[in-house]
């Protein structure tokens, strides 16, 4: 089974620049329950549901009906396949937030990062106006208000230090030499980039290259190109890697997901 799930970008300049973008689920678009297995990124996954309970299990997340209740989950670290039962047919909002995106509207993350997956109430107006949003009927309304929303929780910080680190772990330095860059230890660095980003420093690379070469498939045909262009040493270093976050081959992987969405999914029968 596949379902449609359009994506949508904010239309908000700065907003862009913390939040990669929206998904919306509506009951009435799809008429009976799914389940499918998501794959690792980097993103910090904040989900909402109207009238259903969540289920939060290692490598597995379960929703299921539940009538007049709101809940609200935050993904921040996965870095093997990710179950998602969907038991009842609900409304669901999804964002996507860029890595440490989300520091910049909480003031203080790392209790959210002590676990890979929690419920998410962060404000003390969250449950209601979301559910404004959940009963407005138009979807460019419904993006306006997200929008204005998230707007209005911004905070002003100076996280140009994280932003530094992920810029460089996107480089070809090691973790060593980076540490060394920013004149701090190799244990500190591992700490302070989890309590900001939800990872630590390797699992962030290692997600990055296997999503790298997600987007290089769209352009080269042979797995040898792909894992070249991607940045992997060799071939077998990236089917290794490839296997450790999606339990799959490379070719059967390819062969089960649409990568031309922006949500990677593979849907079970």
């Amino acid at each position: 089974m596949k379902i449609k799930v359009n994506f949508y970008k904010p239309s908000d300049t700065i907003l862009s620049k913390y939040i990669e973008g929206f998904y919306f689920i509506s009951k009435q678009e799809i008429d009976h329950s799914f389940q499918y297995q998501t794959f690792p990124n980097n993103y910090n996954i904040v989900s909402m549901y109207l009238d259903a309970t969540v289920k939060l299990e290692k490598d597995k997340i379960t929703v299921s009906s539940a009538e007049q209740k709101f809940t609200s989950t935050l993904v921040k670290k996965y870095i093997t396949p990710l179950e998602v039962t969907i038991n009842a047919i609900v409304d669901e909002i999804t964002i996507y937030f860029k890595p440490a995106g989300l520091n910049y509207f909480i003031e203080e993350m790392s209790s959210l990062f002590e676990n890979d997956y929690t419920y998410f109430n962060p404000f003390a107006d969250y449950e209601d106006e979301m559910k404004k949003i959940f009963f407005t009927e138009e979807r460019s309304h419904q993006l306006e208000l997200l929008e204005k929303y998230w707007i209005s929780k911004l905070i002003k910080k100076d996280l140009a230090r994280v932003d530094g680190w992920l810029t460089d772990i996107n480089s070809q330095m090691t973790i060593e030499e980076i540490a060394h860059k920013n004149q701090m230890s190799r244990q500190y660095l591992n700490k302070t980039f989890q309590r900001y980003v939800g990872k630590s420093p390797s699992e962030f690379r290692k997600v990055n290259k296997f999503r790298n070469s997600i987007n290089q498939k769209n352009n080269n045909d042979n797995l040898i190109g792909v894992s070249l262009a991607a940045d992997f040493y060799d071939q077998s270093h990236f089917i290794r890697n490839f296997k450790e976050l999606t339990k799959i081959s490379p070719g059967s992987f390819f062969n089960s997901v649409d990568i031309s969405k922006e949500n990677i999914w593979m849907f079970k029968e």
